[in-house]
């Protein structure tokens, strides 16, 4: 070995190189190693921290969306319901569990609701769970959940309410508020299974390849609950370990064996989130870099070895300009020759080699300006370009249908390995009709399909391709173009439901407009009314299109009758109320010949509980009415009073008053707190008859509430009031009566303002001469 190096160049050269790049190799390999493990280090803290941060908004995000659908659930009408008596609050019950269950679909984290009253669980969500019971009776925990704060939150394990449960939970509570008032003592109790929290939310949320994030919060026994993560790997089990000796936050150590710790407390909320690493994430990259250095020193060193060969041959060196200038070629740089001035075989190889490149240069140079061309085309059209192998495989694609499947380039899909499959397309039988189309005609010209993007999400194209085959008829790939035409697509759509809305809303509309035209003909001919009433004005203004207000108006032999009703509701349901309303008057004034008006509303109530069965336990509804009627009788009627020489007035109203004004003075006749038809309504109660001798100069108004519970004045939201209704009436009581009409209307729509109209509006005012 000696000698060979002593007299060898050769060997001599091998030997060094091989030295240089082992040296080199080991230098970098150490370099590289510790500088990997520092920065992996300072990388793994960083991405601790931010996910830490990130998860923290997250979480505290997700709470305060908690809190407030907790603050929606308990001004629920179903949940005020259920509150309610309780021989109906279990009509409600079902309607309440399939509102629940629908929110529990959405929100798997979900472990319990429930509703309480005092100390009684009025509902339960979940069949699955019980309370047990304390040796006093009553349900096991109540007394904790009901003393623990109304705001925020705090954590239990299920143990605490039974004994046989053993699962951490964060519960809400909050008081159930009814018309912006709290009530008390009800509350609503909200569960969240902790261990579904955290998978869902931070399941899939890495730090490096085994590092996690799990949530823990403070028991309200004080112990500390922490949500174990899902899985079997060895630093998830540590964790395991460790979490079973934790008592409060400050006990979280910042490393468990392979594992460091970090922790971050929520400001609103006793909760802290715990980020985990693993040590050997850092240790698997570090080994692995030096493992791929070391088979590169190895590669190195035989490339060392065969280059001081190779080189140190000086009768190859012509050989070597040769393929100096063949790699040059190979680079791009065509205008490489080979000066070599040889005669023999070397010389002729290098004047071939000259005319061939040569005739490569122009070839090259045509094939760079066609290939130029049709990049340009490619690259820029607005179309998606494609090949695809028979597999579904991407031979190749220009950026606007990476663009338009969802990849940021053409690189990044043929990166991923993308296929075209029954799974691109949203409805799979169009790929088999498309191919049949293909395979039958030999191309497709502008199939519309749905493919789905990368994303998921589904979007409307335009296909064009074709078949291309070698020369023995095997298809080699399919290419083609793909026209991004959802815009287009969902114009259409938008086009076809607007027209089927419209076409509806017309039908609607018509429906509603022919239904105003029947309770239109319900009401009294004012005309014929005005003839035995002359001095008088009647205000009937819907809400909507038809109301739930009516008024009559009748003139008898003995006198005449004029009555104002206020039905449940507004629009169709309240028109239908009136429909019944009416007719009961008719029935009752016209064919029963029945003049009182205490007798009248005791009539009408049977009346309008018999039409509705609501005189039966199994009723349906629970609708009703107020009224106010007023007969008023002639001097000689069997209604005056003796040897009077005035007419005289009765009046009897359910839940409506009689306002008049005499002499300047503004009275008011309140009618019995009883309603007409409701299932509560009583048959037998007996409606109060109020009677008035008119004099000359009196006026009488009947109005429903809609008038004074008007909302109004700017932005203070004030009604418009009763005080403020009787001095308008008294001021006004000695105009005529068509400007007293019109004064009442302007000061209705003056305090109103900008404000929508709440109820129906009706009104009768009027005086004998």
């Amino acid at each position: 070995m000696i000698q060979m190096l002593r007299h060898s160049i050769k060997a001599r050269f091998i030997i060094i190189t091989v030295g240089i790049v082992l040296t080199v190799v080991f230098v970098l390999t150490s370099a590289t190693a510790l500088t990997s493990a520092r920065l992996l280090k300072e990388e793994s803290e960083r991405q601790l921290s931010q996910s830490l941060s990130q998860c923290a908004e997250m979480l505290s995000e997700f709470m305060k969306a908690r809190e407030v659908s907790l603050d929606i659930w308990s001004s629920n009408p179903l949940t005020d319901a259920v509150f309610g008596d309780p021989a109906l609050a279990m009509v409600f019950v079902p309607s309440l569990r399939e509102y629940f269950s629908k929110i529990r679909e959405k929100e798997p984290w979900i472990s319990n609701i429930f509703l309480i009253e005092a100390e009684e669980i009025v509902y339960n969500d979940s069949d699955a769970f019980e309370f047990s019971e304390d040796s006093d009776g009553n349900p096991r925990g109540m007394k904790m959940l009901l003393s623990a704060p109304e705001k925020g939150i705090f954590a239990a394990n299920l143990n605490q309410f039974n004994s046989e449960l053993n699962k951490d939970v964060i519960i809400i509570k909050r008081r159930v508020v009814k018309n912006g008032i709290a009530a008390a003592p009800k509350f609503i109790v909200l569960m969240l299974d902790m261990e579904t929290m955290n998978n869902r939310l931070f399941g899939k949320i890495q730090i490096g390849r085994r590092g996690f994030i799990s949530m823990a919060a403070q028991n309200i026994s004080g112990d500390m609950a922490v949500a174990k993560p899902a899985g079997a790997e060895s630093e998830k089990q540590y964790f395991s370990e460790a979490a079973a000796q934790w008592k409060k936050f400050s006990d979280i150590p910042n490393r468990y064996r392979s594992i460091v710790l970090r922790k971050q407390l929520l400001r609103d909320y006793s909760l802290t989130l715990i980020g985990a690493a693993s040590v050997n994430d850092i240790r698997e990259a570090v080994s692995y870099l030096v493992s791929l250095s070391v088979i590169m020193s190895l590669l190195a060193s035989g490339f060392g070895v065969w280059s001081a060969v190779f080189f140190s041959d000086k009768v190859t060196s012509p050989v070597f300009k040769l393929i100096h200038t063949i790699r040059l070629i190979s680079e791009g740089d065509m205008n490489q020759r080979v000066d070599v001035n040889r005669q023999d075989e070397i010389g002729m190889l290098a004047s071939v080699f000259n005319e061939m490149a040569d005739r490569l240069q122009e070839n090259h140079l045509a094939l760079k300006e066609a290939e130029k061309k049709y990049r340009g085309i490619f690259k820029n059209a607005v179309e998606g370009i494609f090949q695809i192998r028979p597999d579904g495989s991407v031979v190749n694609l220009n950026p606007s249908m990476a663009k338009m499947m969802g990849y940021n380039s053409p690189e990044d899909m043929l990166a991923s390995g993308y296929k075209i499959t029954d799974q691109t397309y949203v409805n799979p039988e169009h790929r088999r009709q498309l191919l049949d189309i293909i395979k039958r005609e030999g191309r497709i010209i502008g199939f519309e399909t749905q493919f789905l993007r990368k994303d998921n999400t589904a979007i409307w194209v335009s296909l064009s391709a074709r078949i291309v085959t070698d020369g023995g008829g095997k298809a080699l790939y399919t290419e083609g173009s793909a026209i991004d035409i959802t815009e287009h697509k969902e114009k259409e759509e938008a086009e076809l439901q607007r027209q089927i809305a419209e076409e509806a809303n017309k039908k609607i509309m018509s429906s509603i407009q022919y239904a105003k035209s029947i309770q239109d003909s319900l009401l009294p001919n004012i005309s014929e009314v005005k003839k035995f009433l002359p001095e008088s004005f009647f205000i009937w203004e819907p809400r909507d299109i038809v109301g739930g207000d009516i008024f009559f108006a009748e003139r008898l032999e003995d006198g005449f009758i004029i009555a104002v009703v206020d039905c449940t509701g507004h629009g169709v349901p309240g028109a239908f109320m009136t429909m019944i309303a009416s007719s009961g008057l008719r029935k009752i004034i016209r064919d029963e010949r029945c003049h009182d008006p205490a007798e009248i509303l005791k009539r009408l109530n049977a009346f309008v509980k018999g039409m509705l069965h609501q005189d039966t336990k199994y009723a349906l509804s629970d609708d009703g009415l107020d009224a106010a009627v007023c007969f008023v009788s002639r001097p000689d009627s069997q209604f005056s009073i003796l040897n009077s020489q005035f007419p005289i007035l009765t009046f009897s109203g359910a839940k409506m008053p009689l306002y008049y004004v005499h002499k300047g003075e503004i009275n008011v006749i309140k009618g019995d707190r009883e309603s007409i038809g409701y299932r509560r309504s009583d048959l037998n109660f007996d409606f109060t008859a109020h009677t008035v001798s008119i004099e000359s100069g009196m006026s009488f108004y009947l109005f429903t509430d809609g008038f004074t519970d008007q909302m109004g004045g700017g932005e203070k939201r004030r009604r418009f009031g009763t005080a403020r209704f009787k001095n308008l009436l008294r001021e006004i009581s000695a105009e005529p009566f068509e400007k007293q009409r019109r004064m009442l209307t302007e000061a209705y729509d003056r305090h109103r303002g900008a404000h929508h109209r709440q109820d129906d509006v009706t009104g009768i005012g009027f005086g004998l001469k």
